[in-house]
């Protein structure tokens, strides 16, 4: 594999801005590690390749490796944080019902349960002759 850095333009700062250039080879090469990864560990992954060939830029990264620029800039904030960013499957689908509303959806069940007890008509002593139509 090999490579080389090119001058490309210039910052706001006045410095040149160096972006690598990849063999084909190379590119495949991290390509086929990234597809092997997956969420969090291909995140960061691509955050490390950004870092080192690209100068954090998910741009850079995403217009020559082709991978996609939220998942770099993604991977790079959580290589910052050291841990998963908003990964909370407890926040996904409906909300959960509020304690106190548990509780009186729980007392309205126990008072329906002795109703309907009550009110349980057996079929089999109920007489359909008697209706008058």
């Amino acid at each position: 594999m090999t490579v080389g850095t090119t001058l490309v333009g210039f910052g706001s700062d006045g410095l040149g801005l160096m972006v690598s250039k990849l063999s084909s080879e190379a590119r495949a090469v991290i390509r086929k590690a990234a597809f092997l990864l997956t969420g969090f560990k291909r995140r960061l992954f691509l955050a490390k390749v950004a870092i080192e060939y690209f100068h954090a830029s998910p741009r850079q990264t995403e217009s020559i490796l082709g991978f996609n620029r939220r998942a770099v800039a993604r991977g790079l904030q959580e290589l910052e944080a050291g841990e998963p960013i908003g990964n909370t499957p407890e926040n996904r689908g409906r909300p959960r019902i509020e304690p106190q509303r548990q509780e009186q959806v729980q007392c309205s069940r126990a008072m329906l349960g002795s109703i309907g007890t009550a009110l349980q008509w057996n079929f089999a002593d109920f007489n359909f002759n008697d209706i008058e139509l």
